[in-house]
Order: C-alpha cells, then sequence, then structure tokens
C-alpha cells in the first residue's frame, strides 16, 4: 500500500501582490498606511433581547496609526443589550481582551527605537522602547516585515504570515525596512508569573 503526501500550494507573498476591494486594485502598502489614517471600518454583531442576530455597529475606528483598537472587553460576554462593547484602556485586566491593528514608521538613521511625545502606551518608561506588560499577545503579520528585539541583543525578523506569541518578555520593535507592516494584535491581559493569589 502506498500514501501520498499532498501540500497545498504556498500562499503567494502579501508583500508584493495586489489586492482587490470593491473593484479596486490596492497594494498592503495603500491598504496599511493610508487606510490606518482615514480610519477602518469596523462591523459588531451580537444578540439582542429577543435571543435574534443583529448588527450592533457600523463605525470607523480612528486615532493613532501605530495601534488602532478595534475590540476590547475586561470580560468578554456575548452581547445581549443591544450594544457594542466599550473599550475601556489599552491594557487588558487578566481575563480581558483587546484587538489592535497597527503599523510602524520606518527607523531612521541614528533614530534607535526612542518614544514620540503623545505616546498612546503611558507605562513605557524605557526611553529606548523597551516594555513589558502582563498580557499575552498573539501578533499576525499581514503584509511588510517588522524586527522584534528582546535582552541581550536577540532579534528576530517576522514577515507577511508569521505568527508571533509574546509571553510577557521585555521586548521593543524595530523597522529596518523602507515599507509600512500592517499588524494584527490580539491582546490577553493575564496574571504577572510571581503572582500566587490566583492558585
Amino acid at each position: 500500500m502506498h500514501y501520498a503526501i499532498i501540500l497545498p500550494p504556498a500562499p503567494p507573498s502579501l508583500t508584493h501582490s495586489v489586492m482587490t476591494i470593491h473593484g479596486h486594485s490596492l497594494s498592503p502598502d495603500f491598504i496599511s498606511k493610508r487606510n490606518l489614517e482615514t480610519g477602518l471600518r469596523r462591523v459588531t454583531t451580537g444578540v439582542d433581547a429577543l435571543g435574534r442576530s443583529v448588527i450592533l455597529g457600523d463605525d470607523i475606528v480612528a486615532g493613532d496609526i501605530r495601534g488602532l483598537l478595534v475590540f476590547g472587553a475586561d470580560a468578554p460576554t456575548v452581547a445581549g443589550d443591544g450594544a457594542a462593547p466599550r473599550i475601556e484602556g489599552w491594557w487588558p485586566p487578566p481575563g480581558g481582551v483587546r484587538v489592535a491593528i497597527g503599523t510602524r514608521a520606518p527607523d531612521q538613521p541614528g533614530e534607535g527605537s526612542r518614544r514620540a511625545p503623545g505616546d498612546p502606551w503611558p507605562d513605557i518608561d524605557d526611553v529606548t522602547g523597551f516594555h513589558a506588560s502582563n498580557s499575552v499577545d498573539i501578533l499576525i503579520m499581514i503584509s511588510g516585515r517588522i524586527w522584534l528585539e528582546l535582552d541581550d541583543g536577540v532579534e528576530v525578523a517576522l514577515g507577511a504570515g508569521d505568527v508571533l506569541v509574546q509571553n510577557g518578555a521585555r521586548h521593543r520593535w524595530r523597522n529596518r525596512s523602507d515599507e509600512w507592516p500592517l499588524m494584527a494584535c490580539v491582546i490577553f491581559g493575564a496574571h504577572p508569573a510571581s503572582d500566587t493569589s490566583r492558585l
């Protein structure tokens, strides 16, 4: 008896592909930069008081293009009151969740990874951009490339289709390319490893 292993064809690289939306051809760079600047459309569904599936919202999310929060809940539940859940702050408490879409400008020569005035992450107090959070973050690269730098100069390059599971490690981001990458991130609030009160 012979067995054959059939592998699916490799997906095309988003970095060099062209997407079509509503009949318009858009490059990933166009989507990652311009659409984030003008805002992203967010459609939210849920369940009303009669138990019917409904559209709770159809709106535009705008803000800092480095991280547009499109969903957040401190204690996720099925929306049954006819209203979309409100987002309270960037970092979720243990058991909470945040979903964001963002990009990062190419690094400038000599710029390093220093924070800009008005950074939306007030708990990042290291001017070099290194930070850590009590969360488990799932980063999904949609287009472009980004570099994750850890302690002792350890770096890993992430490209379109890559997924990063970030377990509260101290890190910073670098963009050594000339592109604006597009990234989606799901942030789960977690207890610090030293917290034994939950045991």
